[in-house]
C-alpha cells in the first residue's frame, strides 16, 4: 500500500507541473505529427512504388508492356521501380518482406488476347494488400497504364482486366510509417529527462527528507516512483498511437506487444532518470544530466534514424558495437518489427529478452546509486 501511496504522490507531482506533464505526454504526438507533415502518407508516393512483374507471356506484348511501366512518369519522374521475376513465389517473399508494393502477373496469352480477334481477353492479376497505400497508388497508376497500353496496341477502349488478389500484411511502407515505431520509443525515453526533473525538485524542496523521517522504507519510495513512470509511459503511447492512427498510420500486430514494449523501455527510462538525478543538484543539472544519457540511448539505438555499426570491440571473433548493449535498440527493432509487419511474441522473443535485461540492469543500477548516493545521506 506504501508503494501505492508514493505512486500516486508521483502521479500528483507530475499533474502540479503542467509543464511538465504535458510536455511528456503529448512531446513525441507532437513529433509524429511534425513527421507526417514532412514524410506523409500523401507525399511523394510515386517515388516508392516498387512494383515486381512476373511475365509469363508467351509473346512480345508482355515484354513491351514491362517496358511501358518503366518509361511511365509522374511529375516528371518514374512511378515505378520495376523488377522483372521467374517465379510468382519469388515476387510473394518479397512482398511479405515489405521489398516491394505489388505484383504483377502478365499470363501466358496476354499477347494472343491483344493481338487476335475473338479471343478470351487475358486476365492481368496484380497481389498485394488493398490496405497499403503503396499498392493502392500501385493499382491505380497500373490500371490507368493498362489501359492507355491496350489502347494503343488494339484501338480498343476496354482495356484487359486487373484481378486484384488480396496477399495480407504486405507492400512498401513511406518514410513516415517507418518512423512511427521509432517516435513512440523516443517518447518513453524522453522520460529520462522528467524523471530526473521531478527526483531533482522533490530532493531541492526537501520532500525527500521528510520521506526519511516517516515510516516508510526507501524501497516503498522508489517502488512509488517506478510504477508512477510506467503508468505515464503506458499514457503516454496510447497517446502517441491515437495520434499516428488519426493521420493514416496503421498497426499491423498486436498493440498489448507492442504496449509491454514500450513498458520495458519505460523501466530503462526509469533507470537513466535515476542515474541523472543523482549527479543533479538543481532542475538545469538535471536536465543536462538526463539528456546525456537520453541522447546515445535514442541515437544510437537507430530508434529515430539507422546508425552505422562502428565496432567498439571484438568477442570470439564477433564485432560487437554500441547497440549491442543499448535496451533501446532491442525496443526499437521489437516495436518496429511487431507494429509494421505483425511480428508475435515468438518472433520478438531475443529483442524481448535483451531488453527486460538491460533495461532491468539500468534499473539495478540506478536504485543502487540512488540509494547510496542520494538517500543514505538523509539518514
Amino acid at each position: 500500500m506504501k508503494i501505492l501511496m508514493f505512486a500516486r504522490k508521483t502521479l500528483l507531482e507530475f499533474w502540479r507541473s503542467p509543464q511538465l506533464f504535458w510536455l511528456y505526454l503529448l512531446f513525441p504526438a507532437m513529433m509524429v505529427l511534425i513527421y507526417y507533415s514532412a514524410f506523409g502518407v500523401n507525399s511523394g508516393m510515386a517515388n516508392y512504388l516498387t512494383v515486381l512483374v512476373n511475365n509469363q507471356d508467351t509473346g512480345q506484348m508482355g515484354a513491351e508492356f514491362v517496358q511501358y511501366l518503366k518509361a511511365a512518369e509522374f511529375d516528371g519522374k518514374p512511378v515505378f521501380t520495376v523488377l522483372e521475376l521467374d517465379s510468382r513465389a519469388q515476387g510473394e517473399i518479397m512482398l511479405n518482406e515489405g521489398r516491394a508494393s505489388a505484383l504483377l502477373t502478365l499470363p501466358v496469352d496476354f499477347s494472343q488476347s491483344l493481338l487476335e480477334l475473338g479471343i478470351e481477353p487475358a486476365n492481368v492479376e496484380l497481389l498485394g494488400d488493398p490496405l497499403n497505400d503503396s499498392f493502392a497508388f500501385a493499382q491505380s497508376f497500373t490500371q490507368g497504364l493498362l489501359h492507355e497500353f491496350t489502347d494503343r496496341i488494339t484501338g480498343w477502349d476496354q482495356p484487359l482486366p486487373l484481378i486484384t488478389e488480396f496477399l495480407p500484411n504486405t507492400g512498401t511502407l513511406n518514410d513516415f510509417q517507418v518512423g512511427v515505431p521509432g517516435l513512440v520509443i523516443f517518447g518513453v525515453l524522453f522520460g529520462v529527462i522528467t524523471i530526473a526533473i521531478l527526483l531533482t525538485r522533490e530532493r531541492s524542496a526537501g520532500t525527500l527528507s521528510r520521506i526519511r523521517l516517516s515510516p516508510a522504507e526507501s524501497y516503498h519510495f522508489l517502488g512509488g516512483i517506478f510504477f508512477a513512470t510506467l503508468l505515464l509511459s503506458l499514457l503516454q503511447m496510447l497517446v502517441t498511437f491515437a495520434v499516428a492512427e488519426l493521420v493514416g498510420f496503421i498497426p499491423v500486430g498486436s498493440l498489448l506487444l507492442a504496449i509491454l514494449i514500450g513498458v520495458l523501455a519505460g523501466v530503462c527510462a526509469t533507470g537513466a532518470g535515476l542515474i541523472a538525478a543523482v549527479f543533479s543538484k538543481n532542475e538545469g543539472e538535471a536536465t543536462g544530466f538526463g539528456t546525456a544519457l537520453m541522447v546515445p540511448l535514442v541515437f544510437l539505438s537507430g530508434a529515430v534514424f539507422p546508425f552505422p555499426a562502428a565496432e567498439v570491440f571484438k568477442v570470439f571473433g564477433q564485432s560487437i558495437n554500441w547497440s549491442h548493449i543499448m535496451p533501446s535498440t532491442f525496443a526499437a527493432h521489437a516495436m518496429s518489427q511487431v507494429v509494421l509487419y505483425g511480428a508475435g511474441l515468438k518472433e520478438s522473443a531475443f529483442d524481448l529478452i535483451m531488453l527486460a535485461f538491460f533495461s532491468f540492469l539500468w534499473l539495478a543500477i540506478g536504485i543502487w546509486l540512488y540509494q547510496r548516493r542520494v538517500l543514505r545521506k538523509m539518514d
